[in-house]
């Protein structure tokens, strides 16, 4: 009896001895003095069931992460959760502010302050720091979790509460407003631990060397110990002491959209389960709603060039509708002051005829009269005289109706084109007939209309063929003629417009990118139509045509013009019809 006594004593001292030590460590500041192996002693045998099979469309993740939670059979305060898209910002939490046991990922902070003096010149990745070189203490600390060495780091640096007092930033936290729980031995809540990771991801320059460290970490454990289909950087903390045991890990996973996620555990049976199933369960999250994302942005970028082209389809419409409408004006002025001509010069010619007449034929006849002449050839003279003003009057009306030309109709030809190449507007509207303007010389009032017009006056080539035809007052002559294509690249910069639009969702932030209610921002599209436009006219000789042109000239007012026609406008203006 008394030797029980004596066993029963000696476990109650030992059982005491045990909870004073862990309590001490509780109440110091020290974080925690080694990982300690998880053995299948420390699981229960229970498994929920799998995270497959999850309908992202139909849940929110506070619902998916729930149901996730639940079917562990745990209480809320046991897990501490976090998830943030690297990407588009979304963010999640579960438990997101209650302080819990950062174990060993502590160490993530603890060397982004070394990096940062490293990123600024003053030490280098193998400088000292005592009798180490840093480079192995960034590898033992981050690769082997070796706690000896992470204090050597943060004495180093003036002690446990000016470390903690330095990475605060980090975190997102005010060092001097931060909760006084966040001094207290080696505390952190899932937020600040998600928010460390984004400002370690976001600063790549900032920070060298370490996210390639995590991912040397434990290649099969911990968040990494199932999914295999993504590279992971993280670090995992494990830590008990003595009334709880705290399983950890935090990792930035390069799914399509990067993202941070952190799991902080508390007395959680079959942690190291939960915890590969939670990573890969977040994988899963992300996967579906960047393909989501990226749909939405296909169809939104497909939009984007519709309504780019439809504009431009629609000014350029707008445009030589305004030219047209000119040319009308300009003709029926012409028209008009041409028929007032006519009727004005028609009347003082048939007034003036008719006096004449009157005038010969009063005369011829006095002189019969007088009998100088027989009355029969004063009648007779008086009828040629008619005949003869008669003929007159209609030269005037119908032209000339046997002339010699002069000058070259080719010359012509040769003075429009050249003049055409070279910009001059205003010297090959001086060789059209009835046209002294076809809009080419008016200032385009967009940037993209802008880059056309000048790719498309840049791209115009010509040769005459053959001899020119003359038939009298008229002539022809075939031109080859070369220009851009502005349907071709129409059409290509719609196909690119998406791609380019991609890219600049990638490259800008979220903010420059959406408007409030999540659709694309006006200067966005644009600015993708104008890169795609600019990629296009990069390779404009792809989208080059050669037409044969008949020109067809008069002569006019001893001059050789051309006669414009459908074609020529046409090919003029890149193919767009006139």
């Amino acid at each position: 009896m008394d030797k029980l006594k004596k066993i029963f004593a000696l476990f109650l001292a030992l059982t005491l001895c045990f909870c004073c030590a862990a309590a001490a460590f509780a109440e110091g500041e020290q974080p925690e003095s080694g990982e300690t192996a998880i053995t299948e002693e420390t699981e229960n045998a229970g498994t929920p069931e799998d995270a497959g099979g999850v309908d992202f469309a139909a849940k929110t993740w506070d619902e998916i992460v729930a149901d996730f939670v639940a079917s562990y059979e745990l209480q809320d305060w046991q897990v501490m959760l976090g998830y943030y898209n690297l990407v588009t910002g979304e963010e999640h939490y579960f438990n997101p502010d209650k302080y819990t046991d950062a174990a060993s990922t502590y160490k993530v902070p603890l060397n982004m302050l070394y990096a940062e003096l490293i990123a600024r010149g003053e030490m280098a990745l193998d400088s000292d720091i005592w009798a180490y070189k840093y480079s192995d203490l960034l590898h033992s600390t981050i690769v082997d979790s070796n706690n000896e060495h992470a204090e050597v780091l943060w004495t180093y640096l003036g002690g446990y509460s000016q470390y903690r007092h330095m990475i605060a930033e980090y975190m997102g936290e005010d060092p001097e407003t931060v909760d006084a729980k966040f001094y207290v031995n080696n505390y952190i809540t899932a937020r600040q631990a998600t928010t460390c990771l984004k400002t370690l991801y976001d600063n790549p320059e900032r920070f060298p060397h370490i996210i390639d460290t995590m991912k040397q970490a434990e290649p099969n454990n911990y968040f990494r110990a199932e999914e295999k289909r993504f590279e992971i950087a993280h670090k995992y903390g494990y830590n008990s002491d003595g009334y709880h045991y705290y399983i950890n890990d935090t990792a930035i996973v390069y799914t399509d959209d990067p993202i941070a996620i952190v799991f902080y555990s508390d007395n959680v049976s079959r942690g190291l389960d939960m915890m590969a199933k939670y990573c890969t369960l977040m994988c899963d999250y992300a996967q579906y709603h960047t393909a989501e994302r990226l749909a939405a942005e296909q169809a939104a970028a497909e939009r984007a060039a519709e309504e780019a082209a439809r504009a431009e389809a629609e000014r350029q419409a707008a445009e030589e509708a305004r030219l047209a409408a000119e040319r009308a004006q300009a003709e029926k002025t012409v028209s008009e002051e041409t028929n007032m001509t006519n009727n004005i010069d028609l009347s003082m010619i048939i007034v003036a005829v008719l006096a004449l007449a009157a005038a010969v034929t009063v005369l011829v006849l006095v002189i019969a009269n007088h009998k100088k002449i027989g009355i029969f050839w004063g009648f007779i003279t008086a009828v040629l005289i008619f005949v003869t003003l008669t003929v007159c009057y209609a030269g005037t009306r119908l032209g000339t109706l046997i002339t010699s030309t002069e000058g070259d109709p080719t010359e012509t030809a040769t003075r429009f084109f050249d003049a055409v190449v070279l910009g001059d507007y205003q010297a090959a509207y001086d060789c059209l007939e009835g046209y002294s303007s076809i809009g080419l010389e008016n200032k385009p009032n967009t940037e993209a209309a802008a880059m056309l017009r000048s790719a498309l006056a840049q791209s115009y080539a010509y040769q005459l063929v053959g001899e020119t035809e003359v038939d009298g007052l008229k002539a022809k002559q075939s031109v080859e003629f070369g220009y851009l294509d502005l349907q071709q690249i129409d059409s290509r910069v719609q196909g690119l417009t998406t791609a380019k639009l991609e890219q600049l969702v990638e490259e800008l932030p979220i903010s420059e990118i959406y408007d409030e209610n999540h659709q694309y921002l006006p200067e966005v599209t644009d600015r993708a139509y104008l890169n795609a436009l600019r990629d296009v006219l990069g390779h404009a000789e792809d989208c080059m045509t050669t037409v044969m042109l008949d020109i067809e000239l008069s002569y006019v007012d001893e001059t050789w013009l051309i006669s414009p026609n459908t074609s020529l406008f046409r090919a003029l203006l890149g193919g767009i019809s006139y």
